[in-house]
């Protein structure tokens, strides 16, 4: 009896450590996660979004730093213009914030930005910002992830974006459903996302590569027929349809 008693008391301590176990650090969530995370503010008291630095690189005696998004976040930032006969694009700078994590989160440094628009594609909901600053880069950036079957249902996630315009701060849930509409794709998962996440990163950690790789961008919040919103659970844009839109307009360097 005490031998069993003794067997059933280990495998429940075994189980728990099994739990408690996470193949990565808390530094390395901040570094990963958080550290590349950005809020966008819209000018004239328009609200703010969520981006993603994706490239931090030195070419040609100049840096070059992209931040991806969303289409709908920055368009309040795109200006028809009609100039003579011609439809003229015109494009507002945008001003960014991120914090900067270190030493278990003791250490926080607050850094803003200003960035162009350089790219976007409205149908899949996608935007590319450069940052105007070419003399310095950044240290922090994350890889989109290669793998198109990475999100299988029940993988587990993180939602990282600036919920009701605050700071950048993750939400953890997992993959719940992945369905396509027409020929793009989406991430539907649970973990809270409210007004000002969109843009943000949808994660997920490979145990493989060891890293945080992004697998979508959070585009909504997760609503039923009635059109009644799901705060618990939102929608993503799967690395896919990313990548393809990285292609095409030119960006292919920054896939990794």
């Amino acid at each position: 009896m005490r031998l069993f008693v003794s067997s059933v008391c280990a495998f429940f301590m075994l189980f728990a450590t099994a739990l408690a176990y996470t193949p990565y650090t808390i530094d390395q969530l901040h570094a990963e996660i958080l550290n590349t995370s950005v809020r966008i503010d819209l000018s004239k008291n328009m609200g703010c979004g969520s981006g993603e630095f994706v490239y931090s690189e030195k070419r040609d005696g100049e840096w070059h730093t992209y931040v991806l998004t969303n289409h709908h976040v920055v368009a309040p930032h795109i200006q028809r213009v009609i100039e003579g006969p011609n439809l003229v694009l015109k494009y507002e700078p945008l001003e960014l914030t991120t914090l900067q994590h270190g030493n278990l989160g003791k250490d926080v440094d607050v850094k803003t930005y200003m960035a162009d628009i350089v790219a976007y594609d409205e149908r899949r909901d996608l935007a590319l910002l450069r940052l105007k600053n070419k003399k310095e880069g950044v240290l922090y950036t994350t890889p989109i992830s290669k793998e198109p079957s990475s999100t299988p249902v029940g993988t587990e996630i993180w939602a990282v974006g600036s919920d009701v315009c605050q700071v950048p701060f993750p939400t953890k849930g997992i993959v719940s459903l992945v369905y396509r509409k027409e020929d793009l794709r989406f991430i539907q998962y649970d973990a809270g996302t409210f007004k000002g996440k969109s843009g943000g990163g949808l994660y997920h950690f490979s145990s493989q590569k060891g890293r945080f790789e992004l697998i979508g961008v959070v585009v909504a919040v997760a609503g039923v027929s009635n059109m009644a919103l799901i705060p618990h659970m939102g929608v993503a844009i799967h690395n896919d349809t990313v990548r393809s839109f990285l292609k095409e307009k030119g960006y292919a360097f920054i896939l990794k």
